[in-house]
């Protein structure tokens, strides 16, 4: 039965949120692996994405049904104390009453071991943006300090920051001290 205010099921919404995990892991892994340093803040987060084209931007060739999910290019910066991203999709972000939501998790120590699991990843820290209904966007820096690495709930707030998207793209800027 549906809502009359849009909400989503709790069920239905952690099944969202599982699928939107595993499509976003392959992108932060690569983010990871590939991250720029941004001297003198190359980037400026104003929606116009041109700073994005002296950047290395990625092709993520993995297939997602959801075309607002489906990321199609992305790219990564981090200048020591700031994390930026670029994410382009296949279709158009907050323009749904259901949230989008997209997460990079960064490894800081290259280690498994450490951190919060994330198939051969160990996070510690994540970066989410999130937003809906042609709303702006959320977005939280996040560090985990637990021992178990399956604990979702170990990640505490370390910094917020901002993004701004126009139609399929989106570009972020979070505070973050690793």
């Amino acid at each position: 039965m549906n809502d009359p205010y849009g909400a989503i099921a709790p069920r239905k919404l952690s099944t969202i949120l599982i699928i939107v995990f595993i499509i976003i892991m392959p992108v932060s892994i690569g983010l990871l692996i590939q991250s720029q340093p941004v001297p003198g803040q190359l980037i400026n987060v104003d929606g116009k994405f041109k700073d994005w084209n002296k950047m290395t931007r990625y092709v993520d060739t993995a297939m997602h049904t959801d075309p607002v999910m489906d990321i199609s290019e992305f790219s990564i910066a981090f200048d020591g104390t700031d994390f930026f991203a670029y994410i382009q999709t296949q279709g158009d972000m907050l323009s749904r009453a259901t949230v989008d939501r997209y997460f990079a998790f960064i490894d800081s120590d290259g280690s498994a071991s450490t951190g919060y699991a994330a198939f051969d990843l160990g996070a510690e820290y994540v970066v989410e943006a999130y937003g809906y209904n042609d709303g702006s966007w959320q977005v939280s820096a996040n560090k985990f300090s637990g021992a178990d690495q399956s604990n979702w709930s170990a990640f505490g707030s370390v910094g917020s920051g901002y993004a701004v998207s126009d139609g399929a793209e989106m570009e972020l800027k979070a505070s973050i001290d690793i």
